[in-house]
């Protein structure tokens, strides 16, 4: 934690003469200083601690001396003078850059470290095997520690993977290596202000030698010298594939034996066996580093000729219930509604016949179920058929098609901008909002081309193993990204402008939050003038996530008017901010708040309107005072006037992603200061990929200097058997008024609507806990 002086130094001077001359000692306690006053016989020169050194500025002392766990302060014969010294570091110092990172074994061995100093950065390195799954771990975490881990194959490249646990004050990383070699793991604070006392923690890395968990809901159909087998999914991450093995003898040795690839695959025929004959089978699940689990619960089956004739009926619902669907992005999820009457639903196929793109869902049992099949790749400019063919055990099929044409590529261009204040807080949360952006305008059908990402270091934002950052982030550099945008717009042809930082009044800190290196209101106006000049482009949208981002709109001058010279607004030009001039604009669990939920409706094919009001109810539902606004009718506020241009701007028409949705949510006091929290979320296209929940306390309040933020605890639900979601807190120990809120992101990014927590057995929303 960073301390400070206070305005006591000269008057301990005086006044220690004073008191000294008396013959009197004396002890002050403050929160900040334990004073120690004491007679002393002379001396000169200068004492030191282990963060300060005084020097004397007279060469002469006075009786008194002051020390606390920061300081020591010996005061001269008038005054004293306090002089900082840097402080010690950790045993692996220097480490604070890349070619000079310390080194660690793979063994799960322990390091210690410590953010000793303002925005003190580690760089640990360790040598891995090929296909090897490791495992990067922060424990034994310091109150003041929120460490942001990022893994490197060269020091200078994007990042491979990071994390920094939102949900606590441990990391974990897992990261399965393809390539022997070196590798560099970068640890800073997460906010850089806290250092020293406090910031300590552990780090170990380890191969993993663990196995994953066996096979679970194994069974099988029999049909004519078959048994087809399945199985749920295994949880467990790095789960590669399964290995089948069988034989007539229950409980082994087993005699058959085959290898199934991919995590998903959880299906395999056995073929060849003879009718009338009882088979035993059991599924083991291997991981990425070779590890096998225990054998499943063994089950047993007889092979025979079926007598089922039933065909299985399909109904395509994703994209679209039509024969003939229309889209720009590149992969598609296809989902719908199988149903037969012989009641032994097996499987369904995705297969795009025009290029061979296929997928499958081996989920299916009973007589009616759900299917989805994810990201089936699309042909530009033909038709591209799509073949949805069931299964049931005894291989009886039905079959649905549905064309898909896609666009070529769109008109346009988008300009992605992350910024950065002087000590780069929370800087991995604007990361993932940029990367976000990037990711949803590529998937949009914009090409790599298209994009010019300016971000404070490399990113890969398309997980590609390659950075699509085009430059670092400067003043200059965003003005020559909007001149590299009006060669590539114009009449009826798109920009897309998506800016983040921490945010100041009238200002985006873009290379830092000094007067040179932010980005004023009135430059960036005066850049889309030169834009719209230059190109002709009617058709401008820019986003803007940083806090106090609506003084860029409101700029008032001295009679209480707008000051067009200085706003961005203008009639026609759509400009949406995450939050009003004197207010603040909130970190996310992995983003923020208001550009979570914006992206997540631009995914959906919603439109620049209906995107914003989806994002303003996620963040409205929260209580805060964080106020989005849109304004293109350029009068430089946001008014029901406003939205006649953005109803009908979109990212991408023909675009669509099925977001998730939170159903239900639950509270249950279940003790002294604990209770359930509960959640019923109901998949999108994607799988869901973390349900989380905000919890405000009673002595809660809004921060009201300047920053992203809240400083609430995040806990982090896990799925259930039943497939709801829950977790156990303890930390419901305030009297008064807690506020509990849902949310639900599915692999993708997309997030639903949060939802407010009930109390059970309520019959109203009381998103409250009232402690008696």
């Amino acid at each position: 934690m960073s301390k400070k002086t206070g305005a006591w130094i000269l008057w301990l001077g005086i006044g220690g003469l004073l008191l000294g001359a008396a013959g009197v000692t004396l002890a002050q306690v403050s929160t900040h200083f334990d004073l120690h006053w004491s007679l002393l016989s002379g001396g000169g020169g200068n004492r030191s601690s282990t963060t300060y050194q005084v020097d004397d500025m007279l060469g002469q002392w006075v009786m008194w001396d002051s020390t606390s766990t920061g300081y020591q302060i010996a005061p001269g014969f008038w005054q004293g003078a306090i002089v900082e010294v840097e402080a010690e570091g950790d045993a692996y110092e220097d480490d604070d850059v890349c070619g000079r990172a310390s080194t660690t074994a793979t063994d799960g061995t322990a390091q210690t470290h410590t953010f000793h100093d303002e925005g003190d950065t580690d760089w640990v390195s360790f040598a891995a095997e090929a296909h090897k799954t490791y495992i990067l771990e922060v424990n034994n975490v310091g109150a003041n520690a929120d460490v942001v881990v990022m893994l490197y194959d060269v020091c200078d490249a994007a990042p491979l993977a990071y994390n920094d646990n939102a949900f606590g004050p441990t990391v974990r990383l897992e990261w399965d290596n393809i390539t022997v070699g070196t590798y560099y793991i970068k640890l800073i604070q997460s906010n850089p202000e806290f250092y020293g006392e406090g910031t300590d923690y552990d780090l170990s890395v380890s191969a993993d030698a663990e196995s994953p968990s066996a096979p679970r809901s194994v069974r099988a159909g029999p049909d004519n010298q078959t048994l087809v087998v399945q199985w749920e999914r295994s949880p467990e991450r790095d789960v590669v594939g399964y290995r089948v093995r069988w034989g007539t003898n229950s409980g082994g040795p087993y005699s058959g034996v085959d290898e199934v690839d991919g995590a998903d695959a959880t299906y395999y025929a056995i073929t060849g066996l003879i009718n009338a004959t009882p088979y035993y089978i059991v599924v083991h699940a291997r991981d990425f580093s070779g590890n096998v689990s225990p054998p499943s619960v063994e089950i047993g089956d007889i092979p025979q000729p079926s007598a089922d004739t039933t065909q299985p009926a399909v109904t395509i619902k994703r994209p679209t219930t039509s024969a003939v669907y229309t889209t720009t992005v590149a992969r598609l999820t296809i989902s719908g509604e199988c149903s037969d009457a012989g009641g032994n639903l097996s499987r369904v196929h995705v297969r795009n016949t025009t290029n061979g793109a296929e997928g499958w869902d081996y989920t299916l049992s009973g007589n009616i179920a759900q299917f989805s099949v994810e990201s089936i790749a699309l042909d530009t400019d033909v038709a591209n058929t799509i073949e949805v063919t069931a299964y049931d055990t005894a291989d009886n099929t039905g079959m649905a098609t549905l064309v898909i044409h896609r666009l070529s590529g769109l008109n346009g261009a988008v300009v992605i901008v992350g910024g950065h204040d002087d000590l780069y807080r929370l800087q991995a949360r604007i990361d993932y909002a940029t990367n976000r952006a990037y990711r949803v305008f590529m998937d949009a059908g914009f090409g790599a081309e298209d994009i010019y990402y300016l971000s404070p270091t490399p990113q890969d934002a398309d997980e590609d193993g390659f950075t699509d950052v085009t430059t670092t982030t400067t003043p200059a550099r965003v003005h020559a990204a909007l001149q590299w945008a009006a060669a590539r717009v114009g009449l009826d042809v798109p920009f897309y402008l998506f800016m983040m930082d921490h945010g100041l009044v009238e200002g985006f800190c873009a290379d830092g939050c000094d007067a040179s290196e932010q980005i004023t209101s009135e430059m960036l106006g005066g850049w889309l003038d030169e834009l719209e000049t230059t190109s002709g482009c009617n058709l401008v949208n820019v986003m803007l996530e940083a806090c106090h981002s609506g003084s860029f709109v409101d700029q008032y001058n001295a009679s209480g008017g707008v000051d067009f010279a200085k706003s961005i607004s203008k009639e026609g030009r759509v400009i949406i901010v995450s939050t009003g001039r004197d207010n603040l604009a909130y970190a996310s669990a992995q983003g923020a708040y208001f550009s979570d939920a914006f992206f997540s409706a631009v995914a959906s094919s919603a439109s620049l309107l209906s995107s914003f009001n989806y994002a303003k109810t996620s963040v409205d539902t929260t209580g805060n005072d964080q106020t989005p606004w849109l304004d293109d009718n350029g009068d430089g506020a946001f008014t029901a006037a406003d939205g006649s241009y953005a109803t009908d701007r979109y990212v991408a028409s023909y675009f669509g992603s099925w977001l998730p949705e939170i159903v239900g949510a639950t509270l249950a006091l279940s003790g002294e200061g604990q209770g359930t929290i509960h959640a019923t979320v109901t998949q999108g296209d994607e799988p869901l990929g973390m349900v989380w929940a905000a919890i405000y306390p009673p002595s809660f309040v809004e921060p009201t200097e300047t920053t992203m933020e809240l400083g609430i605890p995040l806990v982090q639900l896990q799925v259930q058997p039943s497939g709801s979601y829950a977790v156990t807190y303890s930390g419901f120990v305030e009297e008064g008024v807690y506020r509990v809120l849902i949310y639900a992101q599915d692999s993708g990014g997309n997030q639903a609507l949060p939802k407010l927590a009930v109390m059970r057995d309520e019959v109203v929303y009381l998103p409250l806990i009232i402690r008696e």
